[in-house]
């Protein structure tokens, strides 16, 4: 094979991978959380009392609209569920990756998944940060934009940045 055969493969190998990354971006359905004001979704706390009393203050102060808890799921409308797995795909069994989280949708249902309640509670607070923009600046200073939707597609699992995060993976 030509050199020039060989480029042009190795082109087209990346073009299909682009592409198919493109793709697999949006695979996942927009959901919207609230509208106008008006929940258009409910938080199933499923036992985590904190961390859906945090999630679902937030998310009012985000989009205005209360949120309803439901403390397991009805399988109707938009659900943010809350749980603890025994592990986090793709996690170690160290001690330290007890704090991985995952975010997650499949259909009308958004996932928040932590290795343990500490996990679940960073899931929480990574997914108001990094979907929804909320900023900790301090203890006591943070920025909370304003959406009336809270609508976005959402699915990444994330391991907290800690010290000795290379346990983790």
């Amino acid at each position: 094979m030509g050199k020039n055969r060989i480029a042009n493969i190795g082109v087209a190998a990346m073009a299909g991978a682009l592409a198919f990354a493109g793709v697999a971006r949006w695979t996942h359905a927009a959901m919207t959380l609230a509208s106008d004001g008006e929940p258009r979704s409910a938080i199933v706390v499923n036992g985590h009392n904190e961390q859906a009393e945090i999630l679902q203050a937030y998310l009012q102060k985000i989009t205005g609209a209360a949120i309803p808890l439901r403390e397991q799921s009805t399988g109707e409308g938009t659900e943010i569920v809350l749980e603890t797995v025994p592990r986090i795909p793709g996690s170690s069994d160290s001690p330290k990756a007890r704090q991985a989280y995952r975010i997650k949708t499949a259909g009308g249902t958004l996932a928040i998944s932590g290795a343990s309640e500490r996990g679940l509670l960073y899931g929480v607070y990574g997914f108001l940060d990094d979907h929804l923009g909320v900023r900790f600046w301090t203890p006591t200073f943070e920025t909370i934009p304003r959406h009336a939707s809270g609508q976005g597609r959402y699915h990444l699992r994330l391991f907290p940045h800690v010290a000795g995060a290379e346990d983790i993976r």
